[in-house]
């Protein structure tokens, strides 16, 4: 899924790891990923090792560093949500991450004083966020050829309200999955002028269950969207729902509402 993003930022990887495998667990990645990350970072000798986020292959590039006796600079540190069962498993992630960082890059006030208790002698600073800026980017983009937008969702009946799902966390597989799905067929069936635009996740969990429950002409059921056509989407959007982490503090920087799939979040700063 990161192939549709990178093009748009000229962004080439130098390595790829080929880690992304069908349903595989959380542990058969780390553990894959760490030994890929160890090969590299003995070929590059690199005098630091920058990690950003809370995925899994954020964890692993921290215990490469702390097992090699490298550096860890965290960026987006400092989000808590104070349960390592929501998000899982990013929660933990970050929480690891920040026990092994040297230097801690937090994108607010509130998350850097989050870091308190985990700083020592380390340094903490408030760098803002890069979710943001590159948010600022994709507008711009946007803004100076908007028609390339607007014939990708040609199936969009203008006049209606959109509504623009996201939901893929591990936490919601199962039941709090089905019943999001009952939620948003209800929206659908109640709310004639409304149409929901969901682009599914790969994730068989999410994917295989939303294309059997969530039958309805109003409800768009498309691939995973290029970043550019994301944020173009939520710009259009009357009412956002999502568990994402980044959409959470994107959607607000468009002054639209969002209500969030999830029992806690760590993007406190945007709850009301």
């Amino acid at each position: 899924m990161i192939d549709n993003v990178l093009p748009f930022f000229d962004i080439g990887p130098n390595y790829d790891l080929q880690l992304m495998q069908p349903n595989q667990s959380l542990i058969h990645f780390l553990s894959r990923a760490m030994m890929g990350l160890e090969q590299i970072v003995d070929i590059e000798q690199p005098d630091a090792i920058l990690v950003q986020g809370d995925t899994t292959s954020v964890l692993a590039g921290a215990l490469v560093a702390g097992h090699k006796k490298i550096p860890l600079i965290h960026l987006e540190a400092g989000l808590r949500s104070g349960s390592f069962s929501s998000p899982f498993p990013e929660e933990m992630n970050r929480v690891l991450a920040s026990l092994l960082s040297t230097i801690h890059l937090a994108p607010t006030i509130k998350a850097a004083e989050n870091l308190k208790e985990f700083q020592g002698g380390n340094q903490v600073h408030v760098t803002g966020n890069t979710v943001i800026d590159a948010l600022k980017l994709t507008e711009s983009s946007i803004a100076s050829h908007p028609e390339t937008y607007q014939k990708y969702f040609s199936f969009l009946q203008p006049g209606n309200r959109y509504l623009l799902v996201s939901c893929h966390r591990r936490e919601s597989f199962g039941a709090p999955y089905l019943n999001i799905c009952d939620a948003l067929l209800k929206i659908a069936e109640n709310n004639p002028d409304i149409e929901i635009i969901y682009p599914v996740h790969l994730n068989p969990n999410i994917h295989m269950v939303a294309h059997e429950r969530l039958k309805h002409s109003r409800i768009h059921l498309i691939p995973p969207l290029d970043y550019p056509h994301l944020v173009y989407i939520m710009q259009k959007s009357y009412l956002i729902l999502t568990d994402s982490g980044g959409i959470q503090e994107e959607a607000p920087y468009f002054g639209k509402p969002v209500l969030v799939l999830r029992d806690v979040t760590e993007r406190t700063e945007g709850v009301m």
